[in-house]
């Protein structure tokens, strides 16, 4: 399966023009081939490539009816399997190698609590790859720190079930939605109760044998 049959496969999200040959958006074409989990930035960096490399200058812009912000850069079929050849990485290797699109791997999120160095009522309960980063940025400008009680690596996946578990207890004294009216010195053996009664419901719905 090459990109030609990518595009023009049902179902396919690609933004083709209304013009005899059609034109395809590039970045739709990288997503295809590469997944979803494609950065903005590494599309832009290859659209800047394919300008120089294949001369596309921006009369290879289009803008599609519904479009919005700036018009995509857009390239034939043909243009679009040398842009693709451009791409570099062990997704792009493979694509070319098997023709099946590739899909980034998902890193594992963890579970964190969280809370006001001020405020032993409230915790957060959130889900991230960068727990610290987290902290930091929901402490930066504030006259106060934001503290870590817990972390539980790779549980990421419990958070929206917790927070429906905790629903009853989502605090409204601001717009947050993660936070919950518990006590800090409670939170992180109700959480971590919860992780263990969630995994065992997983287990006990798991099919036999998988």
């Amino acid at each position: 399966m090459g990109v030609a049959d990518l595009a023009m496969a049902p179902g396919a999200k690609v933004r083709v023009t209304h013009e005899t040959p059609p034109r395809y958006a590039i970045a739709d074409i990288l997503r295809l081939a590469l997944g979803d989990g494609l950065c903005t930035s590494h599309v832009s960096h290859v659209v800047c490539r394919a300008k120089k490399q294949l001369d596309l200058a921006d009369s290879g812009r289009y803008r599609f009816a519904k479009g919005k912000g700036p018009a995509p850069l857009v390239c034939t079929m043909q243009e679009a399997e040398q842009i693709v050849g451009l791409l570099g990485g062990v997704r792009a290797a493979t694509f070319r190698a098997t023709g099946l699109p590739q899909e980034k791997r998902r890193q594992m999120e963890d579970l964190y609590v969280m809370k006001y160095s001020f405020d032993d009522t409230a915790v957060k309960i959130g889900a991230s790859n960068k727990t610290e980063l987290r902290r930091a940025q929901l402490q930066s400008g504030h006259n106060f720190w934001v503290e870590v009680l817990a972390i539980f690596p790779q549980k990421g996946l419990h958070e929206i079930p917790i927070h429906k578990k905790l629903e009853a207890l989502k605090s409204n004294r601001g717009a947050g939605t993660e936070w919950f009216d518990l006590p800090a010195a409670d939170a992180v053996g109700i959480v971590s109760k919860l992780i263990q009664e969630l995994e065992h419901e997983a287990a006990a719905n798991a099919p036999e044998g998988a």
